[in-house]
Parts: C-alpha cells; sequence; structure tokens
C-alpha cells in the first residue's frame, strides 16, 4: 500500500530509506521512548504529591472535626447565655412595668 502512495505521490519522502507504516522507525521509537519518560515521570510525580495531598486533607478533617466539637460546645454555652439573659429580660421587663405604674 505504502508503495502504491510513493508511485502516485501522495507521500513524499526527502531520503532514500525505506519507509515503513510508522514512518522512520527509529525515530518514531526514540519519540515513542521519550513520551513513555515523560509519562512514567509525571506518575511518579502525581504518587508523590498524592501522598502529601492524602496527609494535608487528614489534617483539614482533623481540624474541621476538631472546631465543630469546639462549635457544639460553643453552642451549648450560648444556648444557656441566652436562657439567662431571656431570664435577665423578664425580670427587668417585670421591674419596668412595675416602675411604670406609678
Amino acid at each position: 500500500m505504502i508503495e502504491g502512495l510513493l508511485q502516485s505521490g501522495l507521500v513524499k519522502v526527502r531520503s532514500m530509506h525505506r519507509v515503513d507504516a510508522f514512518g522512520n522507525s527509529l525515530g518514531v521509537c526514540r519519540k515513542l521512548a521519550r513520551v513513555l519518560g515523560v509519562c512514567q515521570d509525571g506518575a511518579r510525580e502525581f504518587a508523590k504529591r498524592r501522598s502529601r495531598l492524602a496527609g494535608r486533607l487528614s489534617g483539614v478533617v482533623k481540624k474541621l472535626v476538631e472546631s465543630r466539637d469546639g462549635l457544639v460546645m460553643d453552642i451549648l454555652k450560648t444556648g444557656g447565655l441566652i436562657a439567662r439573659l431571656l431570664e435577665v429580660a423578664r425580670v427587668y421587663g417585670n421591674t419596668i412595668g412595675f416602675w411604670l405604674r406609678f
């Protein structure tokens, strides 16, 4: 098929070397090896980052859980404070009502 394309003029070859389906196979192998090397380097880098990311995320989760526990305590404290403030307001309101009668 390649020979037919060469004869028809659809494929132009600048060198006198035999051309296979992949073009210059040695060059293709070099490029493929380079691309695979880059992919492997990227995979290694991702693996390193993944473990660091997992560590950071676990730290964030731990802080969120601690802050949630603290928030629950704050809400309980605030609830108690609100109850006391309402009681004071009720007493104060009754006192104002008492003084307004005169």
